[in-house]
Order: structure tokens, then C-alpha cells, then sequence
């Protein structure tokens, strides 16, 4: 198997990082996990975990600038950990790539089954529901 790390960062983003946790924790090991929380001043996840959290200062910017700065932040901890790992998933943190759920194979057989050597993206659907029409999603 690869060895296979998950990455994103996230400011005041509870609502969609412990679906993150879970989903990727399961698929590829929480000890895989890395975080990078943007700013003291939010919850972090549990502790007990086993996750790899990177707390740093928030700084007050654009929406632009602060895009791209954490966007830098992201390529240099993904750039190190290729050190150490065969490949690195980056997300947002409301971001999941999910396999076809007919497969038999997991997240991280799948990947490691698969030759790499560059650069690949998933394709990007974005799952919503009508409120007053639609059950709640399952």
C-alpha cells in the first residue's frame, strides 16, 4: 500500500471538519491527517485523535490574499511531507473524493493500485438540496 496523507486548512470551519476527520480518518488512518488551523481563536479538533494539527496566528486579510496565503501554507507542508509519504490529498475541508460506492475497494486501495507520477484531480460536484422540496441528504 502507499503510504497516503490528507491535508487541508480551515478557519471556523466545525461544521465540515469532523465529517473530514471521519471520512478521511477511515479511509487513510488519523495518524495520516494533517490540519492546518488558521488561527487560535477557533476549537480544534480532539486531541486524542491522533491527528497532526498545525495551529497558526490568524492574520486579518482580503479574501484573495488570504486564499493565497493559505494556499502557500498548504504547498509547503504538502511539499514536505512528500519527504515521507508517497502522496499527498489536498482538500478543502467540505471537499471528499469518494469512489463510485459499487466498487469493492476502499480510498487508499484504490490509489495505491493505481501508477501516479504527477499531478491528478478528481472531478468536483457539488451536492446540495432544496430545502422545502428535498428530504434532508443521507
Amino acid at each position: 500500500m502507499k503510504r497516503i496523507a490528507a491535508l487541508t486548512s480551515v478557519r471556523h470551519g466545525e461544521r465540515f471538519l469532523n465529517r473530514w476527520i471521519s471520512y478521511y480518518g477511515h479511509e487513510l488512518g488519523y495518524q495520516n491527517l494533517f490540519i492546518i488551523l488558521d488561527g487560535v481563536d477557533q476549537e480544534g479538533p480532539d486531541p486524542n485523535l491522533g491527528l497532526n494539527l498545525h495551529w497558526i496566528d490568524h492574520v486579518p486579510m482580503s479574501r484573495v490574499a488570504g486564499d493565497k496565503f493559505r494556499a502557500n501554507r498548504a504547498s509547503v507542508l504538502a511539499h514536505e511531507l512528500m519527504q515521507t509519504y508517497d502522496l499527498v490529498i489536498g482538500t478543502d475541508v467540505d471537499e471528499f473524493i469518494v469512489l463510485d460506492p459499487h466498487r469493492p475497494e476502499g480510498l487508499l486501495q484504490y490509489i495505491s493500485q493505481r501508477p501516479i507520477t504527477g499531478n491528478l484531480s478528481g472531478m468536483g460536484i457539488d451536492v446540495a438540496r432544496h430545502r422545502i422540496k428535498e428530504h434532508n441528504l443521507d
